[in-house]
């Protein structure tokens, strides 16, 4: 079972160890791609959709365990672990992502001046794919990020 709210807890808990950092350099290009691809995804993203989704960071394995988020009408009605197709026991919705909650994650953390980030998006729909950011230059582990795969239209 993954532990109430293992993705908002974790980010959270990341942000407020992060400072304020000098490095990341280009936050203008960042924020306007974030922008870009966040109104890509509002254009032509589906209502409903599912997708597999992993979160990466040096953290308890219960909490990078890739699951599959099911959505409707954007909100979270369902989740499964990805390896064993097994719903997840007790699940709350606010527990999980949105693809609009990946958005809002990637621009929280560009609003903390991070040392680094990394985003990519899926060309034809704009949602995020594959984001990394680390906070703090020289501070160990406190990096995170996550991974979106296989993200299909609940029509």
């Amino acid at each position: 079972m993954i532990p109430a709210n293992p993705f908002r807890s974790f980010t959270y808990a990341t942000l407020a160890l992060a400072t304020v950092a000098s490095g990341c350099s280009d936050l203008t290009g960042l924020e306007r791609e974030l922008g870009a691809n966040r109104e890509l995804w509002e254009s032509k993203g589906p209502a409903s959709y599912g997708f597999d989704y992993r979160v990466v960071c040096y953290c308890p394995p219960q909490t990078t365990r890739a699951v599959t988020i099911t959505v409707d009408d954007g909100e979270v009605v369902g989740v499964t672990y990805v390896d064993s197709g097994e719903p997840v026991d007790s699940f709350d919705p606010g527990d999980f992502p949105t693809v609009d909650d990946l958005f809002g994650e990637i621009e929280s953390a560009l609003a903390q001046d991070p040392y680094s980030l990394r985003a990519e998006y899926d060309p034809q729909l704009g949602y995020p794919k594959d984001v990394f950011i680390d906070f703090e230059e020289n501070i160990a582990d406190e990096e995170w990020g996550f991974v979106v795969s296989r993200l299909v239209s609940s029509l």
